[in-house]
């Protein structure tokens, strides 16, 4: 049995993440969740710097065939896509007073990327992120790296003549800087951060700055 396929016995199937169970996975197999969060795992584990994570990302990427680098690219939008909400977003001003949506977005990275165990417990209950926080932020707190690392490639790949329109395809990770979030909107300011996030607010209440108004700016 491959490592690959050790570590998703191992890892991935309690957690109840779906992989074909009589053929082997490897890299160059269609981007399933169990290879997503291998490649996740394997980040995680080599790099400690934004720099490093680029580095091992772009390697492990490297391995694949460009179809699946575009399917890398998909299933990352599908996993952001469910954090970009006025909860999420409001919830990161606790974090980081007064944020732009490209660190918005580059948090959103940084959340995929502590792991499976993290991101579905922060997507269940956004107040745990306080018990992933040094998980999140190891390697800092907006990873854009996880977004640049398969976009450079594409970007490559098609200058050397590969068949498709990578811009289409980097145009999706950077339409999270601009589309409109999910969601109900609702003001974002130190009392409505406390009523919807007590827990959260209680902890870091002396980091927020109290924000009125619309919080769906461009910076």
């Amino acid at each position: 049995m491959s490592k690959l396929r050790d570590w998703m016995k191992r890892v991935l199937e309690p957690r109840g993440v779906e992989f074909p169970a009589d053929s082997p996975v490897d890299l160059s197999s269609p981007i399933e969740d169990s290879v997503f969060w291998y490649v996740m795992s394997r980040c995680d584990y080599a790099s400690g710097t934004p720099e490093r994570y680029y580095n091992v990302l772009s390697s492990m990427l490297s391995q694949m065939e460009m179809a699946q680098v575009v399917r890398f690219v998909a299933r990352l939008s599908d996993l952001k896509r469910q954090l970009n909400s006025w909860d999420f977003w409001a919830m990161f001003h606790l974090i980081t007073p007064n944020p732009s949506r490209r660190q918005f977005s580059g948090f959103q990275n940084s959340l995929i990327s502590a792991g499976p165990d993290a991101f579905n417990g922060i997507l269940k209950d956004p107040e745990v992120i306080m018990v992933w926080l040094n998980v999140v932020t190891r390697k800092g707190l907006e990873l854009h790296e996880l977004a640049t690392a398969p976009c450079d490639m594409l970007r490559a790949a098609e200058q050397s003549g590969a068949e498709w329109d990578a811009a289409a395809i980097i145009q999706r990770m950077k339409d999270f800087e601009t589309v409109p979030l999910d969601g109900e909107h609702w003001p974002i300011n130190e009392s409505s951060l406390a009523a919807h996030f007590p827990r959260l607010h209680a902890i870091l209440r002396d980091r927020i700055s109290s924000q009125d108004g619309d919080p769906q700016r461009m910076n």
